[in-house]
């Protein structure tokens, strides 16, 4: 995670946080707006060039307008959070990431499992006498 205006070391700027994301290369960031040498804004955007679409950036911002919300966007932001944001809102708000980014099946097919020996078929389905479908 990328300092926050709360952080308590004030030897670490966003230029070093830049580098170290771009050695470590970390599967989602957590960016803090305000920040003392270079804005959120630009972190998001170097980050987004030099890692694509391969790490999850996340805007945590005390400011949640629909505006501020829109520059995250525009930044390369995946999502923005306002503070005070609880710890179960981040865990949230990762899920969803985490669900937008997995590729949808491409259809889905029905699973057959053959029925029991001498189970009953049930009546009035329409299905083959040896199978369940469900």
């Amino acid at each position: 995670m990328l300092p926050s205006e709360s952080d308590s070391r004030d030897d670490v700027l966003a230029k070093d946080s830049l580098e170290i994301a771009l050695v470590e290369r970390p599967a989602v960031i957590i960016v803090d707006i305000g920040l003392p040498d270079i804005d959120g804004y630009e972190v998001a955007r170097r980050l987004r060039q030099a890692l694509g679409a391969e790490t999850v950036l996340i805007a945590f911002s005390g400011y949640g307008q629909p505006e501020d919300r829109r520059r995250s966007l525009e930044a390369g932001f995946d999502a923005h959070v306002v503070k005070p944001a609880t710890g179960e809102t981040i865990l949230s708000m990762l899920a969803r990431q985490a669900l937008a980014a997995r590729p949808a099946p491409a259809r889905f097919e029905r699973l057959t499992v053959p029925r029991r020996r001498g189970a009953p078929a049930r009546p009035g389905h329409g299905r083959r006498r040896d199978a369940r479908t469900y």
